[in-house]
């Protein structure tokens, strides 16, 4: 029986048929679902090394702002499907995405 399931979503089509799945083995398995949204600063340092003039601080904000976004819409199926949710964002800090996502699913046990 499952108590919590962590469900990393970026907003894409495939991860939101995970999170369909999550949430009917969740309503099924009466688990909590906590939904990660990780802003990934390591896209950006491919780009800080070109002389592209993009301003770091706004584009983390437009990640942070879509990342929410995808949340919000994330917790509003959960709310449908009638399972009890929680959503978290984190940022990379330099560490690759899985490395958060597996971090995550070992703080959550």
């Amino acid at each position: 029986m499952y108590r919590q399931i962590l469900v990393p979503l970026d907003g894409s089509n495939i991860s939101l048929r995970g999170l369909d799945h999550a949430l009917a083995l969740a309503k099924d398995q009466a688990a909590r679902v906590r939904i990660l949204n990780v802003v990934d600063d390591l896209v950006l340092v491919n780009a800080m090394a070109e002389p592209a003039a993009v301003a770091f601080d706004n584009v983390l904000d437009s990640m942070r702002t879509e990342g929410r976004k995808v949340l919000e819409r994330a917790m509003a199926r959960a709310k449908a499907a009638g399972v009890n949710a929680e959503a978290v964002q984190v940022a990379s800090r330099g560490r690759a995405v899985s490395e958060v996502i597996v971090s995550g699913a070992r703080r959550s046990r």
